[in-house]
């Protein structure tokens, strides 16, 4: 057993060493600003429109057109301290003298974050102008989203020989983890 002497230095000791160490929590600089969460990437998403034209009878002569692809999605934006912003983008891109060829045109990636809603993605192929009447039955036009290269949406647009209404068609999907 130690004597009483040296039970009552390590005590001192004990309460010194404590009394510090309070003191230097006390004295130590406060952050000024709120500390922020860095959002990191749940994951990045490849996007893609695939479409091509088919003739709806021997008959028919496909069309030569030249379409305008609209994509409208939601993008996230990191706010810091774990939250989110959905703001609305869109990319363009023109298309020159398509025919019955499978045109697949990438898109830029989208990213994806952890418990925030899933973005959506709207791809809308049209044309301002009508193409010419032809003889036969029609054509159509379909329209394939790719998310990662798996099909997540598709839609048929389906134009009837003689009829003059312009290429619309539209296929929406939203963006899962």
């Amino acid at each position: 057993m130690l004597p009483l002497s040296t039970l009552r230095i390590l005590a001192f000791a004990a309460l010194a060493l404590l009394a510090s160490s309070c003191d230097q929590e006390e004295n130590a600089p406060q952050p000024t600003e709120p500390v922020r969460v860095v959002a990191t990437p749940l994951k990045m998403h490849t996007v893609a429109v695939r479409y091509h034209l088919e003739a709806l009878d021997s008959t028919f002569q496909l069309p030569t057109i030249s379409p305008n692809i609209t994509v409208d999605y939601e993008r996230v934006v990191p706010q810091g301290n774990s939250a989110y912003k959905l703001l609305e983008a869109n990319t363009q891109h023109h298309e020159q003298e398509v025919t019955s060829a499978l045109k697949e045109v990438q898109l830029p990636s989208i990213v994806t974050y952890a418990d925030v809603t899933r973005p959506k993605i709207t791809v809308t192929i049209w044309e301002e102008q009508a193409s010419p009447p032809g003889s036969g039955i029609g054509y159509q036009v379909i329209c394939e989203l790719l998310t990662d290269g798996k099909s997540t949406g598709t839609t048929t647009y389906v134009a009837v020989a003689g009829r003059t209404t312009p290429l619309f068609v539209a296929t929406q999907t939203e963006v899962s983890h």
